[in-house]
């Protein structure tokens, strides 16, 4: 898992535009050299400079935990310089695809597109507990899969409780499903 995680992350590093939505080695690594006329210097720079700067953080972080705070910010760091560097140097940086202008502030509230009526309410009660039942129960597995792994403690109570709020809070304003950073885990385990 973790090999086709960090494969699937050469999409961006490389800044290939054309890119495969397979999940298999093989399928990801013929579209990776297929595509070398995609491959941005400028991107491959930018990309590998941060990598550096967030695995040097952590590093440091490891050799001196009262430092752990400079891993911690890192990431967050990353995306501040990064978004000054293309902003300063938009005019000579032709490379690097952005996103462009996003909209400022919060998503609008979505509680009004609820309907409590219809043919089809049945259905999505039912799809929506069982979606739910799986996501704790998958979120709260892998939770402790990975607490046993590090000798942590893992209190499935809490878990649920935080998953479920984050959900809940996060429906009001049209946001992806909160779960675990499992992934993430599994990259950084190995």
């Amino acid at each position: 898992a973790a090999v086709i995680v960090s494969l699937q992350q050469l999409k961006g590093l490389l800044g290939i535009v054309h890119f495969t939505t397979k999940m298999q080695i093989f399928p990801v690594l013929s579209s990776v050299f297929s595509r070398k006329d995609e491959w941005s210097w400028q991107t491959i720079v930018m990309g590998f400079s941060f990598l550096v700067l967030l695995l040097t953080t952590r590093k440091l972080s490891m050799r001196k935990p009262n430092l752990f705070w400079i891993s911690a910010a890192a990431p967050l760091t990353s995306v501040i310089l990064s978004t000054l560097v293309v902003y300063l140097l938009r005019s000579k940086v032709h490379g690097i695809s952005t996103i462009g202008k996003l909209p400022k502030g919060l998503n609008p509230p979505s509680s009004n597109m609820l309907y409590f009526n219809g043919p089809y309410l049945a259905v999505a009660i039912k799809t929506g507990i069982v979606t739910g039942i799986l996501s704790l129960t998958e979120g709260i597995a892998v939770g402790r899969t990975f607490a046993a792994l590090k000798n942590y403690q893992v209190d499935g109570n809490k878990e649920m409780m935080a998953i479920g709020l984050m959900n809940m809070a996060g429906s009001c304003s049209s946001c992806y499903i909160t779960t675990g950073s499992f992934s993430r885990s599994a990259v950084n385990y190995n």
